[in-house]
């Protein structure tokens, strides 16, 4: 769980807060020390955070892990998402505006839908900070 959890550290606020996903919707960065900042460090998209979650879907099923610990590992997991992106969000100063807002919820939402998808019913309370 330790390791889970540096990983997710690592890739939650690139692939979540600073991902741009939507075509029509990118903001550009106001100067090129910021942009060069933030480039480097949105090497994650919002397929990494959703592939790590599938990856700990897989190996739990694979090792036929009951579902309920599948579940408390998640939500622990996406409590902890929630945290470490509006901690972020919080600190950044002029960051966000109307069409940042439209990809953060496109990126919570796609959170939301792959948590749909493996019956995982509390996502929407665990990501309720970023929203």
């Amino acid at each position: 769980m330790k390791k889970l959890r540096k990983y997710l550290e690592k890739i939650a606020v690139p692939a979540v807060v600073v991902s741009q996903a939507l075509p029509g919707f990118v903001v550009p960065e106001p100067s090129q020390f910021l942009q060069k900042f933030l480039q480097s460090s949105s090497v994650y998209k919002m397929d990494d955070v959703l592939t790590f979650f599938n990856n700990i879907y897989w190996a739990m099923k694979s090792y036929d892990i009951e579902m309920e610990v599948f579940d408390e590992v998640i939500t622990n997991l996406l409590r902890l998402l929630d945290a470490l992106c509006f901690n972020d969000l919080i600190l950044r100063k002029g960051f966000l505006s109307w069409k940042r807002g439209l990809q953060l919820n496109y990126n919570v939402t796609r959170i939301e839908e792959w948590c749909k998808s493996h019956h995982i019913p509390e996502a929407s309370v665990c990501l309720q900070h970023i929203l």
